[in-house]
């Protein structure tokens, strides 16, 4: 290519300080140290010990690989951790910087004993039978069965086929299931504290969208007497 003086190009050089080039050892870019205005080492994760540079950015696996870390008690602990999660019935909606659940703090509804109160989160109202469901896995919904859920993510698409109206514990306007309920077509109330104990499977129960209401139009001990086959 040439050089500057005869219209060619500048050659590279490694990065270094002020474009001065840094000497190259196994084929990397020597970076330097702090104390030359350098990048601090990194050092493979270890236990007991301070949180190592890598960790967070998807060096875990390269200091295992690199250095050989025995990672088995960090991956024990991750997969205790998530269990623990997976067992919580209830998500906040919201938190404030100190961990507070904003729902703690706003006034108590005073529920009439058969009307729940959320956030209409789709148009619309219907009537027909609940279908409580905690896990999409192994469930279905009859035709015009109301879909009772803690919350709902694209895992659980499919039971909107079929599902007449959406009665969620937690959610936003703008959320999965609130967003699909529009595109089907079927009315939807989020925010509903405690729906899916509330509501049993089978009960007779109407949903406005517009009002954020829920209407248990059917007794328990009726719905269960309906549902038994």
């Amino acid at each position: 290519m040439g050089t500057p003086a005869d219209g060619g190009a500048e050659p590279r050089t490694p990065f270094g300080d002020g474009g001065a080039p840094r000497s190259q050892a196994g084929g990397g870019v020597d970076l330097g140290t702090p104390a030359d205005g350098g990048v601090e080492p990194r050092t493979p994760c270890g236990d007991g010990g301070e949180p190592c540079t890598p960790c967070g950015d998807g060096g875990e696996l390269r200091s295992q690989v690199e250095h050989g870390v025995d990672l088995r008690e960090t991956v024990g602990r991750r997969r205790a951790e998530y269990a623990r999660e997976l067992r919580r019935r209830t998500v906040p909606v919201a938190l404030l910087s100190d961990g507070t659940d904003v729902e703690t703090l706003l006034p108590a509804r005073a529920p009439d004993g058969h009307t729940l109160t959320g956030t209409g989160a789709a148009s619309g109202r219907v009537t027909g039978r609940a279908r409580v469901v905690r896990d999409p896995a192994s469930a279905s919904i009859e035709p015009g069965e109301i879909l009772v859920a803690p919350t709902t993510d694209p895992g659980w698409t499919p039971l909107f086929l079929t599902a007449g109206g959406l009665v969620t514990e937690t959610g936003a306007v703008m959320a999965h299931g609130p967003t699909v309920a529009r595109e089907y077509g079927i009315p939807a109330v989020i925010c509903v504290p405690a729906a899916t104990e509330r509501i049993r499977i089978g009960q007779l129960i109407t949903i406005d969208g517009a009002a954020g209401t829920v209407t248990i139009e059917q007794p328990s001990a009726t719905a269960d007497a309906t549902m038994t086959p």
